[in-house]
């Protein structure tokens, strides 16, 4: 599911079970690679919505990193 640029797709943990309807904790990246963690609502196995007030960054990419990864591994 994407919300704001952001695809979510991991659940890494479970908050309240409805019966069909789960609170869950779920990862998402965006396409820069930067790691998000939100909470939204899962029915029946499918994540259905994500709360946008919860979406918070976890890890950011260095991009500076990425390039100097990619340079040494062409050597």
């Amino acid at each position: 599911m994407e919300v704001n640029g952001i695809t979510f797709s991991e659940i890494v943990d479970v908050y309240d079970n409805h019966g069909y309807d789960r609170e869950v904790e779920v990862l998402g990246y965006d396409e820069a690679g930067n790691e998000y963690a939100a909470v939204g609502m899962e029915s029946v196995g499918e994540l259905v919505e994500i709360y946008d007030d919860t979406i918070e960054l976890v890890s950011e990419v260095d991009i500076d990193e990425v390039w100097e990864l990619e340079y040494l591994g062409d050597r």
